[in-house]
């Protein structure tokens, strides 16, 4: 009786290609909490970048600190969100589209921005390229 040998399919996260599913996966592999980190990494960048508005061109001091400790702190998380097996492409590409997204939102409604249609219509773009660039990694 012949015996016939199957290879296992591979299963790829689309967030996370790199870590497949089954003995290859690196031990640090957490997606949720790569999530988190990348999350920590967004949230600290959107404080800085509100800060810098708000810094009056680095006259002010508190502002002008938490520009340069959220600017570090979220480099550092999201090193540690790729260091996890994050795909440098889908996590930047998320990083950008939520900072865009926040910064705008915060912009519009706590520091006077106008945002137009035009505006609008861009960031609605930012967000489809983001969602193009995820799903095209799962296939």
């Amino acid at each position: 009786m012949r015996t016939r040998l199957t290879r296992r399919r591979r299963i790829v996260h689309p967030l996370f290609p790199e870590c497949a599913s089954g003995a290859d996966r690196p031990a640090r592999y957490a997606p949720a909490m790569t999530l988190l980190l990348l999350g920590l990494a967004i949230a600290c960048e959107v404080s800085a970048t509100v800060s810098l508005k708000i810094s009056d061109g680095f006259s002010k001091l508190v502002p002008s600190i938490i520009v340069v400790l959220g600017y570090g702190a979220a480099f550092w998380f999201l090193s540690q969100a790729l260091k996890r097996g994050m795909a440098i492409g889908v996590a930047y590409g998320i990083w950008s589209a939520v900072g865009v997204v926040a910064v705008s939102v915060i912009g519009a409604l706590f520091l006077d921005q106008k945002l137009t249609l035009v505006q609008v219509g861009g960031i609605g773009l930012v967000i489809a390229g983001v969602l193009a660039l995820e799903l095209g990694g799962a296939h």
